[in-house]
């Protein structure tokens, strides 16, 4: 968990060891936003199998 440039909280959210933010790029319900992307490893892993995901 870290603080953006506002001093908003960026962190990644799982229910029931589910990645909700990997659950819902995977869905297409949303993209990745590059500028936090590195901090996360699943996200690293969805840019190499599909580069085009990225915002």
């Amino acid at each position: 968990m870290t603080k953006e440039c506002y001093q908003r909280t960026v962190a990644e959210l799982s229910i029931d060891g589910t990645n909700i933010q990997e659950y819902l790029v995977d869905e297409g319900l949303a993209i990745i936003y590059e500028r936090y992307a590195s901090q996360c490893d699943w996200s690293k892993k969805v840019n190499e199998k599909d580069p085009y995901r990225l915002s």
